[in-house]
C-alpha cells in the first residue's frame, strides 16, 4: 500500500488521473452508485496537480478529501432528491393497496346494516363499515383505508372519522 502513495505521488497529474479513471471504471463491476463520485475527486484533483505541480502530497491528499466529499455529497443530491422523488411516488402505496380505493365509488353487494355491509372491487369482496345504514346496490365512496376495512359514505357526502 506503501508503494501505491508513493508511486501517486511521484507521478502528480498522471497518477491522479489514472486513478480517477480505474475508480470510475470499477463503478460497472460493484454494485451501487458511489465510486465513480470518488473517482471524480481524484480527476478533479489531477486537474489542480496540473496547474500547481509543486503542491505536496500531504496537500494533494486534501484536495483530494475535500474534491470526494463535494462530489459525493452532489451525487447524493441529484440521485436521492432528483430521481428518488419519481421512484417514491410511483411506490407509495407499497404494500398498502387498498389505499388506492380512497376516493372511489363503489356498489354496495351486501347493503350496511349495524355498521357493516360489503363492496366488491375487481373479484374481491371488501368490508365495509359506516355510520349510516345503506340498502344493496347504493353508490358509496371510500373514506378511510384501515387494514382489510373500508370506511364509506353514500356517495356525494363525506363523513370520515
Amino acid at each position: 500500500m506503501k508503494e501505491v502513495w508513493l508511486s501517486l505521488s511521484l507521478t502528480g497529474m498522471w497518477g491522479w488521473l489514472v486513478c480517477g479513471l480505474v475508480l470510475m471504471m470499477a463503478e460497472l463491476f460493484v454494485p451501487g452508485v458511489f465510486i465513480v463520485w470518488i473517482g471524480i475527486g481524484a480527476v478533479l484533483t489531477g486537474f489542480v496537480v496540473a496547474f500547481f505541480p509543486d503542491l505536496s502530497f500531504s496537500f494533494q491528499l486534501v484536495v483530494f478529501a475535500v474534491f470526494s466529499a463535494i462530489s459525493v455529497f452532489l451525487g447524493w443530491f441529484v440521485y436521492g432528491k432528483v430521481f428518488g422523488k419519481s421512484e417514491k411516488e410511483n411506490y407509495s402505496y407499497l404494500n398498502q393497496g387498498a389505499k388506492e380505493f380512497i376516493g372511489k365509488s363503489y356498489p354496495l353487494v351486501k347493503g350496511i346494516k349495524d355498521g357493516q355491509g360489503q363492496v366488491k372491487i375487481g373479484d374481491t369482496v371488501w368490508l365495509v363499515k359506516s355510520d349510516e345504514a345503506l340498502k344493496s346496490g347504493e353508490m358509496v365512496t371510500v373514506d378511510k383505508v384501515d387494514g382489510i376495512v373500508l370506511y364509506v359514505s353514500k356517495k356525494g357526502e363525506k363523513h370520515v372519522s
